[in-house]
């Protein structure tokens, strides 16, 4: 069932009994007690065994309300607990990869990615403008050994080309310009030419030679690099045959273009720098932009949810649940449903309590008054019952005296609270003596004249309160601070005694025990 509702106390079945029964099997059915009586005890033992309210037959008129409050909290229990099964809400606290470090490990990601991008394009340029640089130097060379051939002719030996003066210039024209040393070898590793006079007929050192005898081996031309331990550190050389019109090899033309290398490493590393500065100015571009947008539509979003799902959880459900694009926007949506849903839930529980508590507060104070009502009339019953057996027992006295002791007992059980004396004529009409007294000394206080008190002069009451400035009588204390109250006893018109009294604590009110 949705909602099962039942008496507390029926014929058949007990409502309290109906709820148990519904725990101790696990069922999380609401239950809606309706009550005959008053009894609170009742009611509170019905709410802690699981009841979800409990209603007088009287307000009856409020069951459909109640009842419908009850279907939409069972709603949303139910949509929570479909949320749960299908993932929809799942909430992790100190596990998971986090958005953040996603968001990091995307970044590192994406600069390493950049700066290897940055490296591969340098080093590919290096090597690219090494294999054209190579190709240029083995040109020239090309170039030198054809001059060297078309001057042999059908020479079977090298021997006698450094005599021949166009051969200088030539050279030196092609070497001049990019700062190369060109070299012409014969089979022996001797230098018989070169763009320089400088070390003709001089042997090549060994590094040297090896490269040029393995040319002259196998008539292949190779580019080789020499390491001499001082500045530059490298010699790089090109190596090319020089060989006669029967094929025999005689020599070989030796370039040395280290000057231009060394040109072409630094171009390689201002390049590889440039692109590196580029990478770096595209890697910053690309991770503010990601960190911008991280920021303006994933972390801030989320943010702004985890602190209103903190708010909620805390039971503030007056804020709104911002809501962000995309599937954060959808959260937000269904926190701000649910939010929703909880404070219509809980307003109509507060505005139920409400009444409730009102009509709580409306008995109460309709049990004060009657209980204030039968505690007067109890105490009017016991002054009628003191007054009656007064009464009767003034009646069988002998004596005045008699008569002044018994009004001493019942008047200080009469206005328990104050202290007081009764005067009456004397043996003059202007004089009242102390005829009887109660809650003070024994000894009876002196007589007082009919113009020392306001209650004889006026012929009425004459009540002053405690620590008020209104006049007092001439027969009472001037610093006295407790109430006073006199009241002039009548007989044909005339007064023939007071009664005068003081309360014994501050506070009491004299004109009430008038």
């Amino acid at each position: 069932w949705d909602v099962v509702i039942s008496s507390t106390r029926a014929t058949e079945i007990d409502g309290v009994a109906v709820v148990q029964s519904l725990r101790e099997r696990r069922l999380e059915t609401p239950v809606v007690l309706l009550t005959d009586g008053s009894d609170e005890v009742a009611n509170l033992e019905s709410i802690a065994a699981g009841a979800e309210d409990v209603l007088k037959r009287e307000d009856l008129y409020r069951l459909p309300y109640v009842v419908g409050r009850i279907l939409q909290h069972q709603q949303i229990r139910q949509d929570q607990a479909a949320m749960l099964r299908t993932g929809r809400l799942r909430i992790h606290r100190g596990r998971g990869f986090g958005v953040r470090r996603a968001l990091a490990a995307v970044l590192i990601a994406l600069t390493a990615a950049l700066m290897g991008f940055s490296l591969w394009y340098g080093q590919s340029g290096h090597a690219r403008a090494e294999i054209q640089l190579q190709q240029q130097v083995g040109e020239s060379a090309s170039a030198v050994a054809i001059l060297v051939e078309q001057m042999l002719g059908d020479a079977a030996s090298l021997q006698g080309i450094a005599d021949r003066p166009e051969l200088q210039p030539d050279i030196v024209a092609l070497a001049r310009p990019r700062g190369r040393e060109i070299h012409i070898l014969d089979a022996g590793g001797r230098l018989v030419a070169a763009s320089t006079s400088n070390g003709l007929g001089t042997l090549l050192k060994s590094g040297s030679a090896d490269e040029l005898n393995a040319t002259l081996r196998d008539g292949e031309p190779r580019a080789f690099a020499l390491r001499t331990g001082g500045d530059p550190p490298l010699i790089y050389w090109y190596c090319v045959p020089i060989q006669a019109k029967s094929g025999q090899i005689l020599g070989a033309v030796l370039v040395n273009y280290s000057t231009e290398r060394v040109e072409l490493e630094r171009a390689t590393r201002a390049q590889i720098r440039a692109a590196r500065l580029a990478a770096g100015t595209v890697i910053a571009a690309v991770v503010l932009s990601l960190a911008l947008v991280a920021l303006l539509y994933l972390i801030l979003p989320i943010e702004r949810l985890r602190d209103a799902a903190a708010r909620l959880s805390t039971g503030s459900l007056d804020l709104e649940v911002p809501q962000g694009p995309g599937e954060i926007g959808d959260i937000g949506v269904g926190l701000d449903t649910l939010r929703k849903r909880l404070k219509k839930s809980v307003l109509a529980r507060q505005s139920d309590m409400v009444q409730r508590l009102r009509a709580e507060e409306a008995l109460r104070q309709v049990h004060l008054r009657l209980r204030s009502q039968i505690d007067a009339t109890q105490s009017r019953a016991r002054e009628f019952t003191l007054l009656a057996e007064m009464g009767a027992l003034l009646q069988a006295c002998a004596t005045r005296e008699e008569s002044y002791r018994i009004i001493s007992r019942f008047a200080g059980e009469l206005f328990a609270g104050f202290r007081g004396t009764v005067y009456l004529n004397g043996a003059t009409r202007d004089l009242f003596e102390p005829v009887a007294q109660w809650g003070t000394a024994a000894d009876l206080p002196a007589p007082i004249a009919s113009d020392e008190c306001w209650a004889l002069r006026r012929g009425q009451v004459h009540a002053v309160l405690a620590r008020s400035r209104e006049l007092r009588c001439e027969h009472i204390d001037a610093q006295e601070n407790a109430g006073t109250l006199c009241v002039p006893l009548m007989a044909q018109a005339s007064s023939i005694g007071v009664l005068c009294m003081r309360e014994l604590t501050p506070g009491a009110q004299p004109e009430e025990a008038a």
